[in-house]
């Protein structure tokens, strides 16, 4: 092997460990433990040591079954752009159209009824 090359792959492996050893060093250690409701229902929770930031971990686990998907149709009225000369022979001024646009997004159910939330922009004016 030519030095160049020697060169360069220890400046690689030296990089990749000093990586390594920053990423593992600022990373916090986790514990898992295990709490019970009032109801005596399991319940696992993460704690981690040097942050305050909730864990999702548990939520996301249990919802992963109850995501859904949710189509809406909105309505909407649409004043078609009559030419003028058109409107002047003819008296024609134009009705309102409605139109039917179909939208989509995703939600979650939260209860055994089957109530789902959603984001707002999902569900906004429509039926």
């Amino acid at each position: 092997m030519s030095k160049n090359v020697i060169t360069v792959f220890a400046s690689v492996l030296l990089s990749g460990l000093t990586a390594y050893g920053i990423v593992k060093a600022a990373t916090p250690e986790s514990t898992t433990t295990t709490v019970y409701t009032q109801d005596g229902e399991k319940v696992k929770t993460v704690n981690l040591s040097l942050s305050d930031y909730p864990d999702f971990t548990y939520a996301a686990e249990n919802a992963v079954e109850a995501v859904v998907y949710v189509r809406v149709t909105v309505k909407t009225q649409q004043q078609q752009y009559i030419d003028p000369l058109f409107r002047f022979f003819f008296d024609y001024g134009g009705e309102p159209q409605t139109r039917e646009q179909q939208g989509s997004g995703s939600g979650v159910i939260i209860s055994p009824d089957g109530y789902i939330v959603t984001n707002n922009h999902v569900v906004l004016n429509a039926t």
